[in-house]
C-alpha cells in the first residue's frame, strides 16, 4: 500500500501482519478519493474513525485536507498509525488518538468537514454512530460522511444524511452521504 496521489504520493504505508486489521484496498481508496476530491480543500478537517493503518486520513491530507484526526482503539492499529504518520514528515497535520470510535464521538468537541467510517465488518451499529455524530454536531452542515461496509451489510442512516453516491465492490460497498443538519434534533 502507498499514498496514491497528491503531495505525499508514493509514500509507502505500513500494513498489518495477519487479518486483525482490514485496510481499505488501494483500488477502493483511489475510487473514494476520485469522488471525494471535489469536497476536499485546504480548510478541510477530516476524521477517520476505525482508522486501521491511517491510510485514508493520510491520503486525505495528501490530497489537500488541512488536517486529519485518526481514531482507533486497537494497540496494533495505533502503532501502525503513528509509524505511518511519521513517514509523511508532516506530523503537525495529523492527530492520532487511541480510543474507541464510540467514546471519541461521545466526548469530542469540534466539527469536521468529512468523516470516514470503516468499522470491522462484524460491527453492526453504524446508524447509532451517525446519530451521535449528528446529535453532537461533529459533522458540519453540508459535510460528507463516507462509509465502507461489507456488501452483505444493510445500513439505514438517520434522515439528516442524504445518500449522494454508492459504489459496490465484491466484498465492500462505499456510500457517500451529505449531512443536511441537525435542526430539530435533541443535543446530547
Amino acid at each position: 500500500m502507498k499514498v496514491n496521489a497528491g503531495e505525499l504520493k508514493g509514500i509507502p504505508i505500513l500494513s498489518p501482519k495477519g487479518d486483525a486489521i482490514r485496510p481499505t484496498s488501494d483500488r477502493v481508496k483511489v475510487d473514494i478519493f476520485n469522488i471525494a476530491r471535489v469536497y476536499i480543500n485546504e480548510k478541510t478537517e477530516f476524521l477517520d474513525l476505525f482508522a486501521g493503518t491511517g491510510a485514508i486520513g493520510i491520503e486525505a491530507v495528501s490530497r489537500g485536507a488541512a488536517r486529519a484526526t485518526l481514531i482507533d482503539e486497537s494497540k496494533e492499529a495505533f502503532a501502525l498509525i503513528l509509524k505511518n504518520i511519521e513517514r509523511t514528515r508532516k506530523p503537525e497535520r495529523f492527530k492520532a488518538l487511541r480510543r474507541s470510535a464510540e467514546d471519541f464521538i461521545a466526548t469530542h468537541l469540534g466539527e469536521y468537514d468529512m468523516i470516514f467510517i470503516d468499522p470491522p465488518y462484524e460491527y453492526k451499529d453504524i446508524s447509532r454512530l451517525a446519530k451521535v455524530i449528528s446529535q453532537r454536531g461533529l459533522l458540519k452542515e453540508g459535510g460528507i460522511l463516507i462509509t465502507e461496509r461489507s456488501s452483505k451489510t444493510k445500513e439505514t442512516l438517520p434522515e439528516q444524511y442524504e445518500l449522494l453516491r454508492e459504489k459496490k465492490y465484491s466484498a465492500a460497498t462505499v456510500k457517500f452521504y451529505v449531512y443536511r443538519g441537525n435542526a430539530g434534533q435533541e443535543q446530547v
